[in-house]
């Protein structure tokens, strides 16, 4: 399989590339029920459909990017990380939403990218919205002492009164500690590039 990608889209090569270019352009419909069809097709598809799907997380219509975040959720492979945690960002609710939701279903393998996220772009309330509602149910759902812990002072600090003072060194922390006992690889997450769609208003605190 033979995979291009642009900064616009991306050509599925290979077997199954025309399916998947079929229900690419289904996601784009004004009928919402061509759309969930399509985004169910691509669910089905797994891996084969993961970079397109990542791709489309910043499409301009938000209806493209939700349906991706929702597919993502059903096809977990942390290499969707970083799209997702700039997708924590995005300018509509139910992206967000969905987004966390499909970190979330990534497990152990969203902690190091949404940790180093935390290090890195703190003073965005969003992301920290979205963080603590992923750290929060990781913390919950995978029954893991040692990661519990680690997650408690990240989690008090993004319920403080000035989170965006704290955040970054409660995760550096976290996340060097985690690194150490071989919970979570060391390795170097890429930043997303370009704008989001949160307004300055809601950055920092």
């Amino acid at each position: 399989m033979i995979e291009k990608r642009n900064k616009q889209t991306t050509v599925v090569m290979g077997h199954g590339g025309e399916t998947v270019n079929v229900l690419l352009a289904g996601l784009h419909s004004h009928e919402w029920k061509v759309r969930e069809t399509s985004r169910e097709g691509l669910e089905s598809l797994g891996e084969l459909a993961l970079f397109p799907l990542i791709d489309l997380l910043n499409d301009p219509d938000w209806h493209v990017r939700w349906e991706a975040a929702k597919a993502l959720q059903s096809i977990p492979d942390p290499r969707a990380a970083p799209a997702l945690l700039r997708s924590l960002r995005d300018s509509r609710f139910g992206v967000r939403w969905l987004a966390a939701e499909a970190l979330v279903a990534l497990k152990e393998g969203a902690l190091g990218p949404l940790l180093d996220a935390l290090v890195h772009q703190g003073d965005s309330l969003w992301l920290r919205r979205g963080a603590h509602r992923v750290l929060r149910r990781l913390t919950d759902e995978l029954h893991l002492p040692e990661v519990s812990e680690n997650l408690k002072p990240v989690l008090t600090a993004l319920e403080s009164l000035e989170p965006s003072a704290t955040v970054g060194i409660a995760a550096q922390d976290a996340l060097a500690d985690l690194q150490r006992r071989g919970v979570i690889e060391r390795t170097h997450w890429p930043q997303e590039e370009g704008a989001t769609s949160e307004p300055p208003a809601t950055r920092s605190r």
